[in-house]
């Protein structure tokens, strides 16, 4: 499935979990409640009218947070709202805004990734968060 045409939905969505070893990234992720006048949302909704699902990047060649080079991403933070989300075809960027939910301290850190991969697929879950 082609999800540059849905990126924007994401800007307001967020990541709940990352799965990641040397060869594969997977973000486990939430767009924006879709508004049932947006007709051109095409795609099984989840119970709460968000798309959801895992974006999966194989073939990783390069990982840049904040302009430096990592091997991995590191989530240290419980969740992360999405800001902005790009798609190209041999990329995705994220600017991301990390927090951790109560009963944590309350901090938060952005942080723009960028992800080079061979291959970026999106796998539609609308029931992935319903036992969240």
């Amino acid at each position: 499935m082609n999800l540059k045409k849905y990126e924007d939905y994401f800007h307001d969505g967020g990541i709940n979990n990352i799965k990641q070893n040397d060869e594969n990234i997977e973000f486990f992720m939430e767009s924006c409640e879709i508004l049932p006048e947006w007709k051109e949302v095409d795609i099984k909704l989840s119970k709460c009218n968000t798309i959801t699902g895992k974006l999966i990047l194989s073939g990783i060649k390069k990982i840049i947070i904040d302009d430096k080079p990592v091997d991995k991403i590191i989530q240290i933070y419980d969740d992360a709202g999405i800001l902005d989300f790009d798609i190209y075809e041999d990329h995705v960027r994220f600017l991301l805004e990390w927090f951790n939910n109560f009963p944590k301290e309350q901090i938060s850190k952005w942080e723009c990734i960028i992800i080079f991969a061979s291959h970026v697929e999106w796998e539609n879950i609308p029931d992935l968060l319903d036992n969240k």
